[in-house]
């Protein structure tokens, strides 16, 4: 289903921007050539701001994907790539936002507040392609998908060997 999109996808300059080893590897497994070049967009919007969760998730990966698709357009030893891909993961519990802990301490009490409930993960995504002639304004295409997510009760044990990998950093 993919293979002609690919064929024509992979003759084109593709950059992720993220350093989510998980993106890389899922653009990776569907055979997309690409460069990473991690965003440095300040992930500090507002989540009052917006109404609703999709809204916020697909805000900030449209910021990170500008943000790459800017900074290379100004750096004049860069080619204007072809597509540039923004994308950003939250969890929702009982509608408030939950994003990537940011210690160890943050991330049990994040995994203990998920412990044998249900929660929503979006997953938000921007496509910035641009003109070759780099004239014009970018186009954007975005999309998000939501995931409802039931974790088991995870003992305190559980969750610490858990933070211990890393993972959820």
């Amino acid at each position: 289903m993919l293979e002609p999109i690919l064929e024509s996808l992979n003759t084109k300059t593709v950059i992720l921007a993220s350093s989510s080893p998980r993106r890389s590897e899922i653009l990776r497994r569907i055979g997309l050539k690409f460069q990473t070049i991690p965003s440095v967009f300040e992930e500090n919007l507002d989540k009052s701001s917006f109404e609703h969760p999709k809204d916020y998730v697909l805000e900030n990966a449209k910021q990170k994907a500008l943000e790459v698709a800017q900074r290379m357009r100004d750096d004049k030893q860069n080619n204007i790539p072809d597509l540039v891909i923004g994308s950003d993961t939250i969890v929702v519990l009982e509608n408030e936002i939950l994003e990537k802990p940011k210690s160890k301490e943050n991330a049990f009490k994040m995994l203990k507040s998920l412990s044998g409930r249900e929660h929503e993960v979006y997953s938000g995504v921007t496509l910035v392609s641009h003109s070759h002639s780099g004239l014009d304004k970018p186009s954007l295409t975005q999309f998000y998908e939501r995931t409802f997510v039931t974790f088991g009760e995870l003992t305190d044990d559980v969750i610490n060997g858990y933070i211990k990998t890393e993972e959820p950093m």
